[in-house]
């Protein structure tokens, strides 16, 4: 699956314009779109500010991310994020860039009653962290994951008060339990 080394992270349910970069070749994008699985690996670069490596060996992202359809490209890609994956291994394609070897990230759905106290509490904090700060856009995203509660977390997440850092530790998280925890954290302290 093509790598690609990103500055923002992306969550699984959302559609997402991914800037390119040197490092993607227009031939590795469209032999991507053009099979039978044109899936890519979304990871966050370590330090955003670096342009993209070279060399297999200074190719440093963080080994956690999304793995996402490829719906178009030209300057920017853009995708839909489906769901969250770990790099096995990263090989060096022909042309320029990487491919990426990914597992699947299981999804840990409790049910509803056993989260629903936290689930309500980490809503009303985001609402009303929304509100403050004239994120209509973000409401309506919430309202659309409302019933799904790792949809729930990853829409607060993609635009809540949350850092890059932050992202990457929630997306990394496997026990939504704790996602909801990071997130009440993160809305509490922003307010």
């Amino acid at each position: 699956m093509l790598l690609l080394a990103v500055r923002r992270i992306e969550f699984p349910g959302r559609r997402a314009d991914i800037p390119l970069d040197d490092d993607v070749t227009e031939e590795a994008l469209g032999e991507t779109l053009g099979s039978a699985d044109p899936r890519v690996f979304l990871a966050l670069l370590r330090d955003p500010r670096e342009r993209h490596a070279t060399s297999i060996h200074d190719y440093d992202v963080f080994p956690v991310g999304t793995i996402a359809r490829l719906l178009e490209y030209g300057d920017r890609a853009v995708v839909e994020v489906e769901e969250r994956g770990r790099i096995v291994r990263i090989t060096p394609r022909e042309d320029l860039g990487f491919d990426a070897t990914v597992d699947s990230l299981p999804v840990n759905e409790p049910a509803l009653p056993e989260i629903g106290e936290r689930m309500r509490r980490v809503r009303e904090l985001f609402v009303g962290w929304a509100r403050t700060h004239g994120r209509v856009a973000a409401e309506s995203a919430f309202a659309r994951a409302e019933q799904n509660p790792s949809r729930l977390a990853y829409a607060i997440a993609s635009f809540g008060p949350l850092d890059e850092n932050a992202r990457q530790k929630l997306l990394e998280t496997l026990d939504l339990h704790d996602q909801l925890e990071l997130l009440e954290s993160a809305l509490l302290s922003a307010k």
